[in-house]
């Protein structure tokens, strides 16, 4: 099991040490994004709230749009200054925020249809799992249904199994649910990187993108999953620990409704939302790379071996 998962440590451990290295060259490009889309978000929502029912409805699709299109491109932002921190270069402002329109436009409907065809696998996979699990469920049930009404130690005994298997399988349930949502945003992160390589023409960036998911899928989804679990845990433990611990003496000495208090508890979630936004990429972007290696060695390897048999196949005559 340790030596399954050493390629994968291995690569967070990489990607993490390559942030610890260009640390605020991530923070500055992160910063540079989010404060604007933050200013836009609220004034979208003081917009909304002052205008009528159906207008607010078109307004909240369109803002939501906006937002993951705004998403979209902070992910091909990222995935662009890891491409320069991993070739030795540095990461400016101007170059990495210059994607093209069209690419950001087949960036969009690349991440569109990935995420409908990944919802509908990710239905028939937990419709696949489900099923089996509502079976041992009955038959559990089944099982220890008898000794509910019974007042022995048995009685007791099977309830008390019965409540901790149902615990057990609630949360193994969780964590796969977990495990697929993240993989899922990992894979599509993972295909935008066709985007920030470098290719200029916009099929070329679609028809990699889509070769590159394929390209060793199960080894991928494992590392995809692995690393959303990653970042959920690490951006979860410091979100909480700046959004609640850290205001707490401040909100002890003026109050929860504070002017100060409450800017604090925006600076703190703003500064731990820019700490936590930069790994996925970067992971993205290493995995990328070293599967593009292996795949282009790979294709070398048989164009040479396809070569060395057609000159064997021409020699053959001659030396008869």
């Amino acid at each position: 099991m340790h030596e399954r998962l050493r390629p994968t440590l291995a690569l967070l451990d990489q990607g993490l040490a390559l942030y610890r290295r260009h640390f605020t060259s991530f923070l500055l490009v992160a910063a540079v994004w989010f404060v604007p889309t933050a200013i836009l978000v609220g004034l979208g929502v003081a917009l909304i709230t002052r205008v009528e029912v159906l207008p607010m409805f078109g307004l909240i699709i369109l803002g939501v749009l906006l937002l993951l299109v705004l998403l979209i491109y902070l992910m091909g932002v990222l995935s662009r200054a890891a491409n320069l921190a991993l070739d030795d270069q540095p990461i400016r402002l101007r170059e990495v925020f210059r994607i093209p329109p069209l690419h950001l436009l087949g960036m969009a409907i690349f991440s569109m249809i990935y995420t409908i065809l990944s919802q509908i696998a990710m239905s028939i996979f937990s419709t696949l799992l489900a099923c089996p699990l509502y079976m041992i469920f009955l038959l559990v049930a089944a099982v220890f249904g008898s000794s509910f009404n019974s007042s022995s130690g048995l009685g007791a005994t099977g309830g008390m199994v019965f409540g901790v298997l149902m615990v057990v399988l609630v949360a193994a349930l969780y964590m796969v649910g977990i495990f697929m949502s993240g993989a899922s945003l990992g894979g599509m992160i993972y295909g935008l990187q066709a985007w920030a390589y470098g290719y200029r023409s916009l099929g070329m960036a679609i028809q990699n993108g889509i070769n590159m998911i394929a390209y060793r899928f199960i080894k991928n989804v494992g590392i995809w999953g692995c690393a959303a679990i990653v970042m959920l845990g690490a951006g979860t433990a410091i979100t909480t620990l700046l959004t609640i611990v850290l205001p707490i003496p401040v909100a002890m000495l003026l109050g929860e409704d504070s002017i100060l208090t409450n800017s604090l508890v925006a600076a703190t979630w703003l500064m731990g939302s820019l700490l936590v936004l930069p790994p996925m990429p970067i992971w993205m972007a290493l995995l990328y790379r070293s599967n593009l290696t292996l795949r282009e060695g790979a294709d070398l390897q048989g164009r040479v071996d396809t070569w060395w048999r057609q000159i064997q196949t021409t020699a053959q005559p001659l030396e008869g």
